[in-house]
């Protein structure tokens, strides 16, 4: 990839940067998208936009359809991005693209605006913008960000908040239930149940409940869930059943009796 994106402090002052994923989502968007154009299928996609879709981009970003088109969704009404879909693919545009992305070198050098503004700033401003490097976040991690692993980058995107990086877990321990909850016959309620007791924590500790568990499987834990919290009446439907099946026997047996060959004499009957 090539260039870099800039993003201006007021981001900070925009209605979703309080939500983590949702400024996750947003960052990785503009990275995402192409920084010129290219061809696809015999048609130009152009500079800020990109052809992908909804299950694509939520296994590239470890989140869940669900949370993709409700974040696009938001993006969409906040008019930062265009969108088309279509049967098979949905084209995602970035609106004002030109507002973040930088190739190269190229900015700075029209007419030397930039350098007449960077002999302007004073060394305190330089001191304020600059990030001192032992300060600066190690590199992210190559293994994908779970409610099990929140990199250092991550981590010092949320400020080392203890508050904010469980909330950040939740988000994620959320998207795993999600994509699970059909596949395991979860209830909507159940579910919701489920996520407040496993992502309770306590104010100032970044750890959720579920880190406590030495051994904790999503898919099993779910279940196990389930089955626990199994409603009374279904319980008392299957007692009923096998009431049902005894008196089955019985009168069966009461009949095959009543069919046996009588064994008393004949003076005696």
């Amino acid at each position: 990839m090539e260039g870099w994106i800039k993003i201006h402090r007021s981001i900070e002052e925009w209605e979703w940067a309080s939500n983590p994923l949702m400024y996750y989502f947003w960052v990785r968007l503009l990275v995402k998208v192409n920084y010129e154009d290219k061809e696809w299928q015999g048609e130009i996609v152009k500079r800020g936009s990109m052809v992908t879709s909804l299950s694509k981009l939520a296994a590239e970003f470890h989140l869940s359809v669900k949370q993709v088109r409700v974040f696009l969704d938001r993006l969409k009404k906040g008019k930062q991005v265009d969108i088309i879909t279509a049967r098979k693919w949905t084209k995602i545009i970035i609106c004002k693209y030109d507002d973040y992305q930088v190739i190269g070198h190229n900015e700075g050098q029209k007419n030397g605006t930039q350098r007449a503004r960077k002999r302007a700033t004073t060394k305190e401003d330089k001191n304020i913008n600059k990030i001192p490097e032992q300060n600066a976040p190690a590199r992210a991690d190559s293994a994908p960000e779970t409610w099990r692993f929140i990199s250092s980058v991550r981590r010092f995107s949320l400020n080392n908040n203890p508050d904010l990086i469980a909330d950040f877990k939740r988000d994620l321990f959320r998207g795993e239930v999600e994509a699970l909850a059909v596949e395991v016959g979860m209830t909507a309620r159940d579910r919701e149940k489920f996520i407040s007791w496993w992502t309770e924590h306590d104010p100032g500790k970044e750890m959720i409940r579920a880190e406590f568990e030495a051994v904790f499987n999503v898919r099993d834990r779910m279940k196990t869930w389930m089955d626990r919290n199994q409603p009374k009446a279904a319980q008392a439907g299957q007692k009923s059943r096998m009431d049902q099946m005894e008196d089955n026997m019985k009168f069966i047996n009461a009949y095959f009796d009543a069919k046996q060959p009588s064994t008393t004499a004949p003076d005696e009957q």
